[in-house]
């Protein structure tokens, strides 16, 4: 088994490429950014990627639909002046 990190950027809606497979663990600030962390498959090459629809949402800020979210965690930052919760998109739409 095999984990990575994947830093993530302070806004709305994201697209990242992860390893084919991949499974999603977790969100937690590292060094101050938001960071996602998920278990590779434990294959010769991973460098066959699948985009990752990742959305953030702050704690009262959001209108925005939760259908075809999973949620992945929520984090804090500014000595817990701000909280965000973090998912991914799982359904096309």
């Amino acid at each position: 088994m095999r984990i990575w990190k994947f830093p993530l950027e302070l806004t709305d809606t994201q697209q990242i490429n992860v390893p084919l497979g991949t499974k999603i663990l977790t969100a937690q600030i590292k060094d101050g950014e938001i960071t996602m962390w998920g278990i590779v498959p434990l294959v010769p090459d991973c460098r066959e990627a699948e985009p990752l629809t990742v959305e953030i949402h702050g704690t009262g800020t959001s209108d925005r639909p939760s259908e075809g979210l999973t949620y992945v965690g929520t984090v804090q930052s500014h000595a817990g002046l701000f909280v965000w919760h973090v998912f991914i998109k799982t359904e096309v739409g």
